[in-house]
C-alpha cells in the first residue's frame, strides 16, 4: 500500500495516478490498472471507504468535505456558453498554454499515437502542477487536428500553430451551430484559449 505522509488536501486523480504510477512503475500500464482499465476503476474494486469521486477529483469524505473547483464560477459568459454547447474542456483560462506547449512537444519527440499522446501529455501537465485530463488533452488535439494542424505532421506543428488551430476550430464550429457570437465574444474567446 503506498502512503503518502502528511497529504491532508484533496488531490486530483490525474495527480493521484501519476504518483502511484511513479511509485510502482510501469506493472500499471503493463497490466492496465491491475486488469481495471484505470486508476479510478481500479479504486473502485478495492471498496474504500469513505472514497468519494466527482469529476476529476477523489477525495476521502470522513476527513474532507468535496473539492470546490471554483472553475464553473470563472469561466467568462461565451466561453461557459461554449463548454455547454460544444463540450469544450472547462479548463482556467491559465491551463491553455502549457496544454498547447504539452502537444507541441509530444509532436516534435513522438510519433503519433493518440493513447500515448494524451497520456504523455497529462502527466507532463500534472508535474507542472496543471490539472488537465486525458479527455481534454483529446478533445483539443481532435480540435487541431480539424483545425488544419494535426500532431502528425511534418515538421511538427509550433505552439502558436497549434493554439490558432484549435481556436479556430471552436470559433467555427460555433458559427456553424449558430451559437452567435458578438465579435466582442469572439475576441474574448480567443483571449481565453490563447
Amino acid at each position: 500500500m503506498i502512503h503518502y505522509p502528511g497529504t491532508r488536501s484533496r488531490k486530483s486523480e490525474a495527480s493521484q495516478a501519476q504518483e502511484v504510477r511513479h511509485e510502482i512503475g510501469s506493472s500499471i500500464d503493463d497490466s492496465d490498472w491491475f486488469g481495471s482499465g484505470s486508476f479510478v476503476r481500479s479504486l473502485r474494486r478495492l471498496g474504500l471507504g469513505g472514497v468519494k469521486f466527482s469529476q476529476h477529483y477523489m477525495w476521502d469524505e470522513t476527513r474532507h468535505g468535496p473539492p470546490a473547483t471554483g472553475r464553473g464560477d470563472e469561466l467568462p459568459e461565451p466561453v461557459a456558453r461554449l463548454v455547454a454547447l460544444l463540450g469544450l474542456p472547462r479548463l482556467p483560462q491559465e491551463s491553455w498554454g502549457p496544454l498547447y506547449q504539452a502537444l507541441a512537444d509530444y509532436a516534435s519527440t513522438h510519433r503519433f499515437n493518440l493513447t500515448e499522446c494524451t497520456r504523455w501529455c497529462r502527466d507532463r501537465l500534472v508535474e507542472q502542477g496543471v490539472d488537465v485530463s486525458r479527455n481534454a488533452v483529446g478533445f483539443v488535439t481532435r480540435g487541431t487536428a480539424f483545425g488544419g494542424c494535426p500532431l502528425y505532421r511534418q515538421p511538427p506543428p509550433a505552439t502558436h500553430e497549434i493554439a490558432t488551430a484549435f481556436v479556430d476550430n471552436v470559433l467555427d464550429r460555433a458559427e456553424a451551430q449558430a451559437i452567435g457570437l458578438t465579435e466582442d465574444e469572439v475576441e474574448l474567446v480567443r483571449g481565453w484559449l490563447s
